[in-house]
């Protein structure tokens, strides 16, 4: 099976990355995606890495990869996955 990378891109605020990674996981695996997404990776642990500090100080620009399905999906403290 051939599949481009797929981009999922909003503003930061709208949704939390948690959500974001749910809905790309959905739209490119269709039936294969996880029944839920504790099943993949812990959620608050997801927006907590991008999440301000303690402080209120923003945490600097950063990524997560992750490996599903034959996928990868990136998601980025900007707000977007990307799915390749």
């Amino acid at each position: 099976m051939e599949y481009s990378p797929t981009s999922v891109d909003v503003t930061v605020g709208d949704d939390d990355l948690a959500e974001l990674l749910v809905y790309a996981m959905e739209e490119t695996l269709g039936d294969d995606a996880p029944a839920t997404l504790y099943d993949v990776v812990d959620p608050d642990a997801l927006d907590a890495l991008f999440a301000p500090r303690f402080n209120g100080a923003c945490r600097p620009d950063g990524a997560v990869v992750l490996d599903y399905e034959d996928r990868t999906f990136v998601v980025d403290s900007a707000g977007s996955v990307v799915v390749e």
